[in-house]
């Protein structure tokens, strides 16, 4: 008696492309900007695989955007909004605060996501970190942290913070790589 051949199994009606490359955000799909959703998209009308998990500061609220219309800016252009407040960039090129501002989702972060930049330029948001995963990325890293908190903290309670920081915790400390030279540099905060 013959096999039969199984069923060839249904394609996702989404419509599979290259993901975008983002210039500022390392891995957005690895750390969680984007989740998979077969929805359309709310800018381009198509269902790409994908919608984006975090918000873009607009009048209207949206529910799905797939990220080509985030890395392409029609998104923002669209719906008048940004996906990154551009607090802290004001050192920056105009044309690099709208690459970041409108063509690249914001992570996750608890009290709003902060941009870290170094020379001169938005630096890439590689991941977010606890303490045990920022010693691997060595002790200026480490210091970077520590140089983001008030000034008033001691040097106890810097340390105190640092040792707290977990990847998936309350308090969490958020990666950066400069674009130029490089180097890692981080914040931390907490819920």
């Amino acid at each position: 008696m013959a096999k039969k051949k199984a069923a060839p199994k249904k394609k996702s009606t989404a419509v599979q492309a290259s993901l975008p490359v983002f210039r500022y955000y390392r891995d957005p799909f690895g750390t969680g900007a984007f989740e998979p959703c077969d929805d359309p998209c709310d800018c381009c009308g198509r269902a790409r695989g994908y919608r984006y998990q975090g918000f873009l500061y607009a009048e209207e609220e949206i529910e799905t955007i797939c990220p080509w219309c985030v890395a392409d800016g029609s998104a923002a252009r669209k719906f008048d909004g940004i996906f990154v407040d551009d607090e802290g960039l004001s050192r920056c090129r105009p044309r690099a605060i709208a690459e970041l501002t409108k063509r690249t989702p914001e992570f996750f972060a608890f009290q709003g996501a902060k941009w870290l930049v170094h020379c001169g330029e938005p630096a890439v948001y590689l991941t977010p970190a606890g303490y045990a995963e920022l010693k691997r990325y060595g002790e200026e890293t480490l210091q970077s942290v520590k140089d983001n908190l008030p000034i008033d903290m001691s040097e106890k309670q810097k340390q105190g913070f640092l040792r707290s920081l977990r990847r998936d915790g309350s308090c969490v400390a958020h990666v950066f790589e400069c674009l130029h030279c490089q180097k890692v540099i981080a914040y931390g905060e907490c819920d």
